[in-house]
């Protein structure tokens, strides 16, 4: 399996306990930072077609601001509403101040 990590923001860039969403070569990425470490899914709603990080983020679970549908951040399951499907998650590694995310992991799911 090929691999290739792409610097996408800092740690200062993702301040504790919240969420950023980010356009990384056409996908759209959220970025969780839960405690000491930050996790990566994609940032759209498997039902509603809209970004994640528009809407509510609380523990490991964000919440779509659609029709409340909710995930854990850290595994990607779908934890409640009208989904299909499980949220991707990737491999993140922190070098220094910068978040690198494995980009060959990252199905397309573009950027609204």
């Amino acid at each position: 399996m090929t691999q290739r990590w792409v610097r996408i923001a800092t740690t200062g860039e993702v301040p504790e306990d919240e969420m950023v969403g980010l356009n990384v070569e056409g996908r759209a990425i959220g970025l969780y930072h839960i405690g000491s470490r930050i996790y990566a899914a994609e940032d759209v709603c498997p039902h509603a077609r809209v970004l994640l990080s528009k809407g509510r983020f609380d523990g490991k679970v964000v919440e779509c601001p659609i029709h409340a549908a909710r995930f854990n951040v850290v595994t990607g399951r779908r934890l409640s509403g009208p989904v299909c499907r499980d949220l991707h998650t990737y491999p993140v590694r922190i070098e220094g101040d910068a978040i690198l995310v494995d980009i060959e992991a990252i199905p397309l799911t573009r950027a609204l």
